[in-house]
């Protein structure tokens, strides 16, 4: 049975009153867009919804007024997918539910995955062995060669692939394609197809196991994870809670915790059995969840109560909570454990903190929207890619300080490197290349085209299970 939206309580999200008193406010001519709730298909609840705010948000640029309008229920993915695509926005409690503020300012959203067909440059992924694969276009992924910046492939996946996860032990590729409701299994010695594996409506974020012998992939609109083996069989398919966001295993591969925007929970998987253990309350709007290395806690960024929970593994219970920027969205924690970092979407910056007391160290100011991040090897460097200013924040995590600048292009989102840690990769959606960074440097060596015709035939195996 799938969850209900929460309608009870509503955080006031975003910002202050006070910053927003010089604006006009205008009502965003909406007409009837549902009541904000849960994920609905490409026509009707959240795509519909999408379509109409964008599409008026756009059409309204005037960066003096303030554009609104009211839902009767939470409208969680709504914002959620908004802040993602780059909008300035937020909520607040109002008389007949609750009310959307979009702030025009002078950025360029991303067009985004829910508003286009087909795929583009924004999820990318390393390996040791020194490659690098992204989504592009014509449903493909490119692969790089990260020594010489050369797309040595296109590897031919499923419809519109969203997000790409590589093994820990490097061998598999798997490709959450949102538009053909699968996953494609690519083994990565010699770039075959594996297996296609189906599994729940509008897959992302596929997470593996430590051991590799598993991939764990969300369906928001299923509010369920599926489960899948190399060969493209399902192990299991799990009910979690509604919106389910961004999966992330234990660094023991003993749990599976799945934060679900759309409830405010977190579903804890024991991954062994394939089964829920616990259901855990959480902030509002949780999205990231990321471990410490040593599996004690994990910590929880709730984006639209802009804090960060810690539970404690140990029984699966909340023990601090942290007050972080406006719109936390992605918590990372330094391999050594020493340090827990998240950006903030709304207020443009990156919360630090000591990750062995859960004291607060920093607060760095970067970019528009900080949205993607990434952790050198040695977890001293943070870079920080920003959709709403097409550029790249450098930050040294144990003094809390910005150290770099760098203009990339259109609508940077995720981040990898290269094996010897000397080289960032972004992944840029509107222009469709990858930028190469120089980290000692702090400066841009090249764009990558990344593009595919749709010509390359890379990839070929066996039929869909």
């Amino acid at each position: 049975m799938m969850p209900s939206a929460p309608t009870s309580s509503w955080p006031a999200v975003g910002r202050p009153e006070h910053q927003r008193a010089e604006r006009t406010l205008c009502r965003l001519p909406l007409g009837d867009v549902g009541d904000g709730g849960s994920l609905g298909g490409p026509d009707t609840g959240l795509g519909a919804q999408l379509r109409a705010v964008v599409g008026a948000a756009r059409r309204d640029r005037d960066r003096s007024r303030l554009l609104w309008h009211d839902f009767e229920v939470a409208p969680t993915d709504l914002l959620i997918t908004l802040l993602e695509l780059g909008y300035r926005c937020w909520a607040r409690p109002a008389a007949s539910g609750v009310r959307l503020f979009i702030e025009p300012d002078g950025s360029v959203p991303r067009d985004g995955w829910r508003l286009k067909a087909g795929s583009s440059t924004h999820s990318l992924a390393s390996t040791e062995a020194g490659r690098v694969y992204t989504t592009t276009t014509a449903d493909r992924v490119a692969v790089l060669d990260a020594s010489n910046r050369s797309v040595l492939d296109h590897l031919r996946v499923g419809s519109d692939p969203q997000h790409v996860m590589i093994s820990p032990d490097g061998r598999w590729l798997y490709s959450a394609n949102c538009a053909s409701d699968d996953v494609t299994i690519v083994d990565l010695g010699d770039h075959l197809l594996t297996a296609t594996a189906a599994v729940g409506r509008g897959p992302i974020l596929p997470c593996v196991a430590p051991e590799g012998d598993l991939a764990w992939v969300p369906s928001r609109a299923d509010c369920s994870v599926s489960v899948v083996r190399p060969d493209g069989s399902t192990a299991a398919t799990i009910e979690v809670g509604l919106s389910p966001h961004d999966i992330e295993l234990s660094p023991d591969g003993r749990w599976a915790y799945q934060p679900n925007q759309g409830d405010g929970t977190v579903t804890v998987v024991d991954a062994r059995a394939l089964q829920v253990e616990a259901t855990v309350a959480v902030g509002t709007g949780p999205c990231h969840v990321a471990f410490t290395p040593d599996g004690t806690h994990a910590c929880v960024a709730n984006t639209l109560s802009d804090d960060v929970s810690v539970v404690r593994v140990e029984d699966h219970a909340v023990v601090r909570t942290l007050p972080a920027g406006q719109g936390t969205h992605v918590p990372l924690v330094t391999p050594d454990g020493r340090w827990l970092v998240a950006a903030d979407f709304i207020s443009d910056d990156v919360f630090v903190w000591d990750a062995t007391t859960f004291e607060p160290s920093g607060v760095v100011p970067v970019g528009r929207y900080p949205h993607g991040l990434a952790l050198s090897t040695d977890g001293r460097t943070l870079v920080v890619s920003h959709t709403g200013s097409s550029a790249v924040s450098i930050v040294d995590v144990p003094t809390s300080r910005l150290v770099g600048h760098v203009e990339v292009s259109g609508a940077p989102g995720h981040v990898a490197f290269d094996p010897e840690g000397e080289c960032a990769f972004v992944a840029c959606e509107r222009s469709e290349v990858v930028a190469v960074i120089d980290l000692e440097g702090r400066q841009l060596i090249e764009l990558v085209d990344v593009r595919s015709d749709g010509s390359s035939e890379g990839c070929p195996g066996p039929p869909s299970r």
